[in-house]
């Protein structure tokens, strides 16, 4: 089994991760299902709901720092692979210094 990687393209790409991370960062359930618990004050649904949105926030916050990094990681995964190419062009064509 052969992989090609393209080192530009897992730096390129690794942005993307970041664009949903600033999507995700402007969703906030809590405030969303708030007007829910209103209509029903001091019940257990009112908790309930409070709960809820709680709950997707931490999960949201997760998914977010999840995303950051892998975006992170794609990003130095791409260096690191084009570092690894400069080396190897080098040592076969015998020109410029090894590290």
């Amino acid at each position: 089994m052969r992989f090609e990687v393209e080192p530009d393209a897992l730096v390129r790409d690794s942005g993307r991760f970041g664009e949903a991370v600033r999507a995700l960062d402007g969703v906030d359930v809590g405030s969303a299902v708030a007007p829910v618990a209103q209509a029903f004050p001091g019940g257990l649904t009112a908790a309930a709901i409070r709960e809820l949105g709680a709950a997707w926030g931490d999960r949201l916050l997760r998914a977010r720092l999840g995303l950051a990094r892998v975006g992170m990681d794609l990003a130095a995964a791409g260096e690191s692979y084009a570092v690894v190419e400069q080396v190897a062009r080098r040592a076969v064509t015998g020109s410029g210094e090894l590290p």
